[in-house]
């Protein structure tokens, strides 16, 4: 789910001015908490379980495939949860290796739940 996003004078406002970029709604609704301009009144539902996904977690990777960029970790609680090479943050050649222990941000992605801000703890 995408909603677009105008930034005008560091406020997030929806459609209006300059500046327009697409963003996930959950990300938008992350902007909207913490920018002031709130869509709590209007997704009261999504908004509570942003606030629930944006909590960073503990995990340990299960596996990566370097030459595919994914794998998957194993959280502390829950199912194992797929990750990208681009949610590792970081400069360099993007990796993790089996039985490292990272934090993340559980989010939605296209295909069910992922994990995305991932480090290295």
């Amino acid at each position: 789910m995408f909603a677009r996003v105008t930034v005008n004078r560091g406020l997030v406002q929806p459609d209006r001015y300059r500046s327009c970029f697409i963003v996930p709604l959950y990300q938008r609704l992350q902007l909207s908490l913490s920018s002031g301009f709130s869509d709590a009144a209007i997704y009261p539902s999504i908004v509570s379980g942003v606030s629930k996904m944006s909590e960073r977690m503990n995990g340990i990777v299960k596996w990566f495939n370097d030459a595919k960029g994914f794998g998957f970790i194993t959280p502390e609680s829950g199912p194992d949860l797929f990750v990208h090479f681009r949610a590792i943050q970081g400069t360099g050649f993007k990796s993790l290796q089996e039985g490292q222990k990272v934090t993340f941000v559980a989010v939605q992605g296209q295909k069910g739940m992922q994990a995305d801000q991932v480090q290295a703890v």
